[in-house]
């Protein structure tokens, strides 16, 4: 998936495509990421395509704080929120960024949450731990991070876990 900075459309393709998702955009007092993801997989369904020019250059001014790692722990953990609302969306995996489709209506979960990701969070909190003990604070900020993303995850699964998976009827695959 592209990153959502420096980007450019065709009008047609949103006519194709639809507009943003409003309901996983930036709202107030939210760091909601993922529209630009979520527009970006359904205009490669669509058979859209784009292309990288590598002339076309932005200034980005970036305020100090958001250089911050407690900026970083907050846009993670609402990077979270945002991949558990298209999980139960549109059935995209949660961890993967090319919009990896799963039927997870029938999928093991513990608390809303798919039981491989409450998993990977051991496995992340294990080696976050290891990374302090080695001295390793740069392997353990990914993990830490990796970890707010996971509480996002949850957070929003928990509220989302009697609610029926919408799917939009989008071509899923199995789990496996």
């Amino acid at each position: 998936m592209p990153l959502n900075v420096n980007m450019a459309f065709r009008r047609r393709a949103f006519d194709i495509a639809g507009g943003w998702d409003q309901r996983i955009g930036r709202r107030a007092g939210t760091l909601l990421t993922e529209e630009v993801r979520e527009w970006c997989l359904r205009a490669r369904a669509k058979g859209l395509r784009g292309f990288y020019v590598p002339e076309m250059a932005v200034q980005h001014i970036i305020p100090p704080e958001r250089l911050q790692r407690a900026h970083f722990r907050r846009w993670f953990y609402w990077r979270g929120v945002t991949r558990a609302l298209l999980y139960q969306q549109q059935g995209l995996d949660a961890q993967s960024d090319d919009g990896t489709r799963y039927d997870f209506t029938n999928a093991p979960r513990v608390c809303g949450v798919p039981r491989d990701l409450c998993g990977a969070a051991a496995r992340h909190a294990a080696a976050l731990g290891a990374s302090y003990v080695r001295s390793d604070r740069r392997a353990a900020f990914d993990h830490e991070l990796w970890l707010c993303m996971f509480a996002g995850i949850a957070r929003q699964r928990w509220q989302d876990r009697q609610e029926p998976f919408e799917c939009h009827g989008a071509p899923r695959v199995r789990a496996t």
